[in-house]
């Protein structure tokens, strides 16, 4: 006899299918006979709960819409763009490193360079400014 389960493991849900491979429908058993497992009828999967909304950093709590943000903390080690500087979407902006790895920072839009928030060598934490555009 065979019947379909639905098992909701860490909030993701599956459909299964249980094979009784012994003729009695009151017992299965895998992968073996000291394995014991009683069937029960399947229920409809409560839909989990959302998780919480993630925690913003101070910084990026005060980022505004033009800001181009730093993804990671690490130290700032270029502006490839200067105040007044026309910039294009996805073109570079600065370059930050962390680790000793560097890291590509691009405008995620079009317009001019308004501010430079650090010099370079500077700290930076993620979600902090580095450049603003208008």
């Amino acid at each position: 006899m065979r019947q379909e389960l639905r098992i909701t493991i860490d909030g993701r849900t599956y459909n299964v299918i249980v094979e009784n491979v012994t003729g009695s429908s009151s017992e299965t058993f895998y992968p073996s006979p000291a394995m014991r497992s009683d069937i029960i009828e399947p229920t409809i999967a409560e839909t989990p709960a959302p998780r919480p909304a993630e925690k913003l950093t101070p910084f990026a709590a005060n980022a505004r819409p033009g800001d181009v943000v730093s993804p990671m903390s690490g130290v700032l080690v270029e502006y490839t763009v200067r105040a007044g500087d026309r910039v294009a979407l996805d073109q570079q902006v600065a370059t930050i490193e962390a680790m000793k790895m560097k890291t590509v920072i691009v405008s995620h839009l079009e317009g001019t360079v308004t501010k430079l928030h650090l010099e370079p060598g500077a700290p930076v934490e993620a979600g902090q400014p580095l450049v603003s555009i208008g």
